[in-house]
């Protein structure tokens, strides 16, 4: 049976990836987050825009918040608010790809 486990990056719900149990496979949970964390990489890296990729790296791997990325890129919060918005669709649509 199938495990589902999502990413909701609105919400902080961890349940976006379809990922088989270990009764249906060999990988261990290690390895299934190793094989996530690949393709979450390689979605930031080719599928979304400069602007997307700028505005994903301070939010959640500099854990600046908006208005000081804002500050930073010399835009409206409004702006960073929608980028991230679209950036997170686009990576949950291109991941789709991986799991489902």
């Amino acid at each position: 049976m199938a495990r589902r486990i999502h990413w909701d990056f609105s919400t902080g719900n961890k349940e976006m990836f379809n990922l088989l149990n270990s009764s249906e496979n060999t990988n261990t949970n290690s390895e299934k987050l190793k094989i996530a964390k690949k393709a979450l990489k390689k979605v930031v890296e080719e599928q979304l825009s400069t602007r997307q990729k700028q505005v994903i790296v301070l939010y959640y791997y500099k854990k600046l918040d908006m208005p000081e990325i804002a500050r930073l890129l010399s835009v409206n919060v409004s702006t960073i608010s929608r980028t991230l918005k679209r950036a997170r669709q686009n990576i949950i649509k291109y991941l789709k790809f991986y799991f489902y």
